[in-house]
């Protein structure tokens, strides 16, 4: 599995998913959030062909290889049922199996996991990526997460020699995550590979982009500067004599207006 992760967004937690961001706050550096996203997308989008691996007959959470694998048919390679996903399914817990929580009484344990199974529960190991679906709208019927493209000559040739019989294709297909954009599987004949090119974003996880603001508003119009009230040579103020001359005058215009 080929993995390019470009390093696009800032530093804000507010850019990560919810789970990611959880990571990130909890352990506090960013280490953990670029393994916590790997993981995510390693088991999301890492695929191999139907019948290449089978479940352990003890244990069917531990798959193992089949040695009597055959290589699907050219047709069958067009097909999502083909595909399965390599890794069980991460749980909503972060982890890939449930374990039993602490502080419980002995005889309440066994009551507590099929509670937490039941709300959480392990799919089966190798399960079809045709089965991985987002809810669909009401009314509506779900659509898958993968893509299947084919590019190049689609001419089916029959194979001669020691191969006889059989029959190979020259074109490139191509299974495309719509979960995950950049992670995606190509095969050429009976060679496959994983590769992700990405920011690490699932496609429903809104990217941190700020709304543009308002539009600057204008400046206010200026006041008219005017000199201060005190003149720059004030009059000398007048004497108390001089204040009660002034006032006597008054009074004697005032009796002479009234004569």
């Amino acid at each position: 599995f080929f993995f390019l992760m470009i390093r696009r967004p800032p530093r804000s937690t507010q850019s990560r998913s919810s789970a990611a961001s959880d990571v990130y706050k909890r352990q506090g550096l960013e280490k953990h959030l670029l393994k916590a996203q790997l993981v995510r997308i390693t088991y999301s989008t890492d695929i191999v062909p139907r019948g290449i691996y089978r479940p352990n007959d003890e244990n069917s959470k531990v798959i193992e290889f089949e040695e009597e694998f055959a290589f699907p048919a050219v047709d069958e390679i067009k097909s999502l049922e083909t595909w399965v996903h390599l890794h069980p399914n991460i749980l909503k817990a972060g982890r890939v199996e449930h374990i039993p929580p602490p502080l419980l009484p002995d005889e309440t344990i066994e009551d507590a996991m099929i509670r937490i199974e039941e709300q959480d529960p392990v799919l089966e190991r190798l399960q079809p990526i045709s089965n991985d679906q987002l809810p669909p709208p009401e009314g509506e019927d779900p659509e898958p997460l993968w893509t299947i493209k084919e590019y190049g000559d689609p001419q089916v040739y029959n194979m001669v020699g020691k191969d006889d019989g059989n029959t190979t294709l020259y074109s490139v297909v191509q299974l495309k995550s719509l979960l995950w954009p950049g992670a995606q599987t190509f095969v050429k004949g009976k060679i496959w590979s994983n590769l992700y090119i990405g920011y690490g974003f699932k496609a429903q996880t809104l990217p941190f982009l700020p709304t543009q603001p308002n539009d600057i508003q204008n400046d206010p119009e200026e006041p008219i500067e005017h000199p201060e009230p005190n003149p720059k040579n004030p009059l000398p103020l007048p004497l108390e004599s001089d204040t009660d001359a002034i006032k006597n005058n008054g009074d004697d215009e005032e009796n002479g207006e009234d004569e």
